[in-house]
C-alpha cells in the first residue's frame, strides 16, 4: 500500500486512527473500570448487578473528558467481562452497551456547555449534577433495565423500581467518584493556597468529614 500524493508530488504522511497510546489508553481503562465494577457489585442490592452507588461510572466519564471518548472500547468491554457471569449474553452485551452510551452522553452534553473538570463555577457543578448524573444517566438505567427484564432476571412488577435503583446508582457514581478524579488530575492547574486560605481548607476539609 502505497502513501497518498500531495498535489505537488510529495508524499502524505497519513496517521492512523488508533496510536499504541490510545490502545495502552484503552486497557488502562478496561482493567480499572473493571475493578471499580467489581467493588461496586458488592453493594449490590437488586438481583446481582444493581447497586445504590456505580464507581465505573464516574471513572470512564472523567477518562471520556480528559482523553477523549475514543476510549468507549475499554469501558464497553469490561463492562460486558462484568455483567456476563451474572447474567446472559444478550443481557450481558445489552447492559454493556447502556453503561458505555451513558457516560459517552454526559461527556458530551458536558462538552457542549463549555464545562470545565476545574468544577470551579456554579455552571460546572449544575452540569455535572444535572447533565452529568441525572439526565445522562437515565440511558443507563433504561436499556439496563430492560435488559434484566428480557433475560426475565426481573420480575415484570419490579421494573420501575429495578430503574430507579440503577439511575441512582449511576448518577451517584458521577457525583461520588468523578469529582475527586478531576481534583486528581487537575491538582496542578491549581493555585497552591498559603495563609488563610489554607486554615480554611483545612476546616471545611474536617467538617465534611464530620457530616460524612
Amino acid at each position: 500500500m502505497t502513501s497518498p500524493v500531495g498535489p505537488r508530488g510529495e508524499r502524505l504522511v497519513v496517521a492512523s486512527r488508533i496510536t499504541r497510546h490510545d490502545v495502552l489508553a484503552i486497557v488502562t481503562l478496561g482493567v480499572l473500570y473493571y475493578l471499580a465494577a467489581r467493588i461496586g457489585l458488592r453493594l449490590a442490592v437488586i438481583e446481582d448487578n444493581i447497586t445504590p452507588l456505580w464507581p465505573p461510572t464516574g471513572l470512564a466519564l472523567v477518562a471520556f473528558l480528559r482523553y477523549g471518548r475514543r476510549l468507549w472500547p475499554g469501558v464497553a468491554i469490561a463492562a460486558f467481562l462484568v455483567n456476563l457471569p451474572i447474567t446472559n449474553l444478550p443481557a450481558a452485551l445489552i447492559t454493556a452497551a447502556g453503561n458505555t452510551l451513558a457516560p459517552m452522553l454526559a461527556a458530551w452534553l458536558l462538552e457542549r456547555v463549555g464545562f470545565r473538570q476545574q468544577i470551579d463555577r456554579v455552571r460546572d457543578v449544575a452540569a455535572l449534577v444535572v447533565l452529568g448524573a441525572l439526565l445522562s444517566m437515565t440511558v443507563s438505567a433504561t436499556i439496563g433495565t430492560a435488559a434484566l427484564e428480557l433475560s426475565s432476571a426481573t420480575p415484570l412488577e419490579g421494573f420501575w423500581t429495578a430503574w430507579s435503583a440503577w439511575w441512582a446508582g449511576d448518577a451517584m457514581g458521577i457525583l461520588v467518584v468523578a469529582p475527586v478524579l478531576f481534583m486528581l488530575t487537575t491538582i496542578r492547574e491549581h493555585p497552591i493556597p498559603h495563609g488563610w486560605k489554607v486554615l480554611e481548607a483545612t476546616v471545611l476539609a474536617g467538617v465534611l468529614v464530620v457530616i460524612s
